[in-house]
């Protein structure tokens, strides 16, 4: 599994410790990555959502949270989602809905030179549908949404 813009690899360690599987947390700021915890299943590699350093049909499943708001290239980086993910695979992307209260959030962001690039869970369902990966939101606690789908064979 690959954990895009993973940060400190909090997420890939839960993950590998409760699912037992390989998680491979990529993230572009070196200083993130130097805070992963140790464990067997979990490694690390320095690296750009719109450039993933790993071959095609690389991983069963990708996780990206909090995260797909910041990528500069969304295009480029659901292109590379659907690259190294395998046909069939999954890919869970955590985000926070743009609407209602949250609102505010996306001028602070831009004041901090960040893309802000929020969209509504429908958008996003149909912005990854176009790109080959089909999938469907769901509201979670708070502002906050899951997208799961699966890349096209």
């Amino acid at each position: 599994m690959l954990d895009l813009a993973g940060g400190t690899g909090d997420l890939a360690v839960g993950l590998a410790r409760t699912l037992g599987v390989e998680v491979v947390v990529l993230d572009a700021t070196p200083q993130m990555l130097r805070r992963v915890s140790a464990h067997p299943l979990v490694s690390v590699r320095e690296g750009v959502a719109e450039a993933i350093p790993f071959p095609a049909d690389h991983f069963d499943a990708l996780l990206c949270s909090d995260a797909f708001h910041h990528f500069r290239d969304q295009d480029a980086s659901v292109r590379e989602m659907a690259r190294v993910v395998r046909p069939g695979g999954g890919v869970l992307v955590l985000e926070m809905n743009p609407r209602g209260v949250f609102s505010p959030i996306r001028p602070l962001e831009r004041l901090l030179k960040e893309p802000a690039s929020f969209m509504a869970p429908t958008e996003l369902e149909t912005y990854f549908a176009a790109r080959g990966i089909a999938g469907t939101s769901t509201a979670q606690r708070g502002f906050s949404y899951s997208f799961l789908g699966t890349v096209a064979a």
